[in-house]
């Protein structure tokens, strides 16, 4: 809680083998208010008992993704390039990106 972690998220495709990259981010957990925190840290003074309920505790909270740029992506049209978009699930609900046409470098 409140400390940044680097996650690596590799890309794949169910049923092909082909290399398709990998996401780098660092993400950081954070309680909605200070008053969340302060209440859930004065429950206990025990490190396991911490980390226990971080594991079972829900926030709710606001996620932003902002899609900065893809590079040497593999060319897939027959004219040596590509449409990308990115598609991503969060929890049960599904986005799609805008399609960038004709590039390898979004």
């Amino acid at each position: 809680l409140g400390k940044p972690t680097d996650v690596v998220l590799t890309l794949r495709d169910v049923g092909k083998a082909e290399y398709l990259g990998e996401i780098h981010l660092t993400a950081t957990l954070w309680p909605k208010s200070q008053e969340d925190k302060e209440q859930y840290f004065q429950r206990s003074g025990k490190i396991s008992d911490i980390n226990r309920r971080l594991k079972s505790q829900i926030w709710s909270s606001v996620v932003t993704i902002v899609l900065v740029e893809g590079k040497n992506l593999l060319p897939m049209d027959i004219d040596g390039f590509s449409d990308p978009y990115v598609k991503f699930r969060l929890g049960t609900e599904k986005y799609k990106s805008k399609v960038i046409y004709k590039t390898l470098n979004p």
